[in-house]
């Protein structure tokens, strides 16, 4: 027997959809915040991430840059297919 699985929905685009649960937005809209932070954050933050937490004294870490970032945000769209009956569920601000 062959079970079918539903594709996995983008984080992004699951945020979207449920962005109406968040408080109103003052001004620029949460999708389009959230768009320029992450484009601010993939080409200034996350290449940096390792030289920053060794120029600081805190050790070398293993990879934090932007692949093991990109990771986490695919693994926490996989969470948003966990049946909601047997895993706590990310709500939109815990997305944002």
């Amino acid at each position: 027997m062959t079970t079918t699985q539903k594709p996995i929905v983008p984080l992004n685009d699951w945020f979207y959809e449920q962005q109406g649960q968040l408080p109103a937005s003052s001004g620029v809209p949460y999708r389009d915040r959230l768009r320029l932070v992450q484009h601010y954050l993939e080409k200034e933050i996350y290449p940096h991430v390792n030289l920053g937490e060794l120029q600081h004294g805190g050790g070398l870490l293993t990879d934090h840059g932007t692949h093991h970032i990109l990771t986490v945000i695919r693994r926490a769209s996989e969470l948003l297919n966990f049946p909601p009956d047997r895993y706590p569920q990310l709500s939109p601000y815990e997305v944002y």
